[in-house]
């Protein structure tokens, strides 16, 4: 995974951060978690890619060739790392595990502090 901060800026008393980020060479297929434990698998994203220390949210985007769309999960409360569902844009399905994504790129935005 390779992360770029495109930009880190203050509103109010949170911190909002863009990045751009590349899937994983392996994907792993995300397992529903009983709460309060969350999802497992996916793509894991600390906060600290963001500039952040805690993420109070996220929001995803199509990549960069239209072929996924990049869905965050983020716990409740201040979470320290988002996980990341890879869902192919024209079937809504998730992309099967160990799928190579490393010539895939989003962008994300944070919110947090």
């Amino acid at each position: 995974m390779s992360v770029s901060l495109i930009g880190l800026f203050g509103t109010g008393d949170r911190m909002e951060s863009l990045i751009k980020l590349t899937g994983p060479s392996s994907y792993t297929q995300v397992t529903v978690g009983t709460p309060p434990a969350g999802p497992t698998g996916g793509q894991i994203v600390p906060a600290s890619a963001f500039g952040l220390k805690y993420i109070n949210e996220c929001h995803g985007s199509l990549d960069e060739s239209g072929k996924y769309f990049v869905i965050p999960c983020v716990g409740p409360g201040a979470a320290t790392q988002v996980t990341l569902i890879w869902v192919i844009a024209h079937t809504g399905a998730e992309e099967t595990g160990t799928t190579n994504l490393s010539t895939f790129t989003a962008k994300l935005r944070a919110v947090g502090r």
